[in-house]
């Protein structure tokens, strides 16, 4: 294995209204990659309504210290639950504030927009 990507939905205090049943395992996930030599990376597809900007501080404690966090633009269209194939995706610009806020906890942050 050289390379692992993370995703990281949105807060851990809004996992569960996502389905998740715990998130102990999740979160001991985590903390393991943060500390393998692996090259890896933490990202998030920041899709409004499961990512605001007040989840943001709380997610980037989640990764606090990691190498790499990457946000992933939200394409709406054919999805899985199809009330988001009407969800008007965020501006680059909003986006863009998000990884200034995410800056202070990792390394580097990448948007893919």
């Amino acid at each position: 294995m050289d390379y692992v990507a993370l995703d990281v939905k949105t807060s851990p205090a809004k996992y569960m209204l996502l389905g998740a049943k715990e998130i102990d395992s999740y979160l001991q996930t985590v903390e393991i990659l943060k500390g393998e030599p692996v090259d890896y990376e933490f990202r998030s597809t920041v899709v409004p309504g499961i990512i605001e900007e007040e989840d943001i501080p709380k997610m980037g404690e989640l990764v606090e210290g990691a190498k790499r966090f990457v946000f992933q633009q939200f394409i709406p269209g054919d999805t899985l639950d199809k009330k988001f194939s009407r969800v008007q995706p965020y501006p680059k610009s909003k986006i863009a504030e998000f990884a200034e806020l995410m800056r202070k906890y990792v390394d580097e942050v990448i948007m893919r927009v």
